[in-house]
Order: C-alpha cells, then structure tokens, then sequence
C-alpha cells in the first residue's frame, strides 16, 4: 500500500511540474506556444502517415489495407495542415486544455475523496483546490474571454495553478507518511 501511495505522489509531482511548465509558457508567450504544439502534432502525423505508407508497400494487399491508406491520407491531410496553417486548430486548443484541466481537478477531487475514506488524512484543502481546478477547466472550455491571447494566457494560468496544487498535494502527501 505505501508504494501505491508513493507512487502516486511521485506522479503528482511530475504532473504538477509539466503543467507548471506549460502554464508558464501559455501565460509568457501564448500564441507561439500554442503553434509550436500544434505544429509538433503535425510533425507526428505526418511520420505517422509515412510509416503507415512504408507499411502498406511493403505488405501485400488487402480490402482492409486500402482503407486504412484512406485514413492515411486523410492522417497525412491534417498533419500538412497543421505545419502550414496552425491558426485554425490554435482557436480549437483551448477546449481541449480545458477538457484536461477540468479532468484533473476532477481526479484530484476523487482522489481526496479516497484519503478521506481511507486514511483520514487530511482531505478538505485537496478536494478545495481540485473543485477550484474543475471550475477553471469549465470556464476555459466555454470561453469567457474576447481575445485567444488571454485566453490561452488563462489556460496558462490555470495550468500554473493545477500543477502548484499537485506540487503542494506531492509536499503535503510526504509529511501525512
């Protein structure tokens, strides 16, 4: 059980410290960030694409292989887009930052949960903070804001704010051993 426990803490830390990272960069230099991620994506794709058209030379032939070097293409198509015009999938990112900010917070939230079913350590400030977390997940998904730069600065935020809750969930999981 500690190992879980262990275990568990170690991953809040590096969780917290990625989304601490990405956080800073959004809130420092959102848009180039978001089009340096988003043209990374189209980079993958595109390798994707290649490997999945040297697969489908080099194997024989079936009905099954030619729609799946359809869906090359169309995996191709997206990754191309992505490193020449990443403007239309930047005004997109936000939902999914949000989506994965909420997800967390709602992890976190049921996590507390647990502590509090099964050890009874401290569990109010964690399932606090987490529902804080799930709140500015749903704002960034519905987009309250005028312009994407603030936007995604919020993301950043939020981003910032989740990972120094995992850094202090990590610290604070540490002392309860």
């Amino acid at each position: 059980m500690k190992e879980k426990v262990k275990s568990a803490l170690q991953n809040k830390l590096i969780v917290g410290l990625a989304f601490l990272l990405m956080g800073i960069g959004l809130i420092i230099v959102p848009e180039a960030y978001i089009s340096t991620i988003v043209r990374i994506m189209g980079a993958i794709l595109c390798v994707v694409a290649i490997s999945r058209v040297i697969t489908f030379v080099k194997s024989e032939k079936t009905g099954t292989d030619i729609l799946g070097l359809v869906i090359t293409v169309v995996i191709a198509a997206f990754g191309i887009s992505f490193l020449v015009n990443p403007a239309w999938v930047v005004k997109f990112v936000y939902i999914i930052f949000g989506i994965l900010i909420a997800f967390e917070g709602l992890t976190g939230f049921i996590n507390a949960l647990a502590v509090l079913r099964n050890n009874g350590l401290p569990w109010i400030p964690s399932a606090v903070l987490s529902l804080a977390v799930i709140a500015l997940g749903v704002i960034v998904v519905f987009n309250p804001f005028e312009t994407a730069e603030w936007l995604y600065r919020f993301i950043g935020i939020s981003l910032a704010f989740d990972g120094i809750t995992d850094i202090c969930a990590y610290f604070i999981g540490r002392k309860a051993k």
